[in-house]
């Protein structure tokens, strides 16, 4: 049995995780938490609206409650109601 392919996708998928992406990359787990990978800081913060930055544009997350669970260089974790995500050009 031939197991090269195994070995070639263990190897791509090692390589993926060397490559930088220059964008944010986004993952909503539900209509209650948000992850945000790659950004550039808070813009703004507030109960209602969050907005974020990124090299390109700004994220704003529109809500009820939200908060931000956790905060680190290269992402920041959001928890709330939230209602829409919209992305607006720097």
């Amino acid at each position: 049995m031939n197991l090269g392919w195994k070995k070639r996708y263990m190897t791509l998928v090692e390589n993926s995780k060397l490559s930088t992406c220059e964008g944010p990359f986004l993952s909503m787990i539900s209509d209650n938490e948000l992850m945000i990978e790659n950004h550039n800081g808070i813009v703004n913060y507030f109960p209602e609206e969050i907005l974020i930055n990124t090299k390109e544009f700004f994220i704003k997350i529109s809500g009820e409650e939200l908060f931000i669970e956790s905060l680190t260089r290269e992402s920041i974790n959001i928890m709330g109601k939230i209602k829409t995500v919209d992305f607006e050009r720097i």
